[in-house]
């Protein structure tokens, strides 16, 4: 896709892939860009955006310029940002799912712990029941365990408090 051509120092065109075009004057904004020293430019010709380099041809009044289609220079890095928008995506995804999971067997697990340890705070005198305890055996799970001894404690000693009151009470009968 990259084309070459040759012009003299009166802009015609002494090679170029289309040979009708040999002989032919080069547009004058075209030559324009090639005489002014500036060795690469963006160029639109036939409604194509191409880069175009030019350099001057020792021993010999012309100039040689090559014609590269911008879409070889910014396809590879299109295909490059869409890969890395994809893997970004996929990424995204990877970290909600985990931090779904990390919620549901980290977070919720803890909150619950610490929400029955406040509400036996505010209200002791309350029955608390047990939570339940998942299949996995883990540091949650120890806790939750924890907890549930600590109810079942707590439970045990109301009602040996209890027994006792009444056994005072019923000696004082």
């Amino acid at each position: 896709d990259v084309r070459m051509m040759v012009i003299d120092r009166h802009g015609k065109l002494m090679h170029h892939s289309e040979r009708a075009l040999i002989g032919q004057p080069v547009m004058p904004e075209l030559l324009s860009l090639i005489r002014d020293g500036t060795p690469t430019h963006q160029v639109r010709l036939d409604g194509v955006e191409e880069i175009m380099t030019s350099t001057p041809l020792p021993g010999f009044d012309g100039y040689l310029i090559l014609l590269t289609p911008l879409i070889l220079h910014t396809a590879p890095v299109n295909r490059l940002v869409t890969s890395g928008l994809v893997l970004l995506m996929v990424c995204f995804v990877g970290i909600g799912l985990l931090t779904r999971n990390y919620t549901k067997s980290v977070v919720m697990p803890l909150r619950a712990i610490s929400d029955r340890f406040a509400r036996l705070n505010d209200n002791p005198d309350l029955g608390h029941t047990s939570l339940p305890v998942p299949e996995k055996q883990d540091e949650i799970t120890s806790l939750i365990k924890g907890f549930n001894s600590h109810i079942q404690a707590l439970s045990l000693q109301r009602s040996v408090a209890a027994e006792l009151r009444y056994a005072e009470q019923k000696a004082l009968d």
